[in-house]
């Protein structure tokens, strides 16, 4: 499960809650598919955590108002939802 502020101007954060212990990296894509912003992969045990997405591209620039594509990623699971970002 990924819970987020939506819209959000700034920063969100993104919550998720893991069953077990596994790997997790979270993904930010614009939409045409380019990944943007990347979270290091870490291993976590079950639980409920939080990331912080502060709106800037792997070139710490601002990204522009658009939706944006949150992905989850871990070894076993696989979650995606859209997040709105608005200056």
């Amino acid at each position: 499960r990924i819970d987020y502020s939506n819209p959000f101007n700034a920063t969100t954060t993104i919550r998720f809650t893991l069953p077990e212990e596994t790997k997790v990296e979270n993904v930010i894509y614009d939409l045409i598919g380019h990944e943007v912003w990347k979270s290091p992969k870490t291993n976590y045990s079950a639980g409920t955590y939080s990331i912080v997405w502060n709106g800037l591209n792997y070139s710490s620039q601002p990204v522009g108002t658009s939706l944006y594509v949150v992905r989850l990623c871990s070894e076993k699971y696989s979650i995606t939802q859209k997040v709105l970002y608005m200056k």
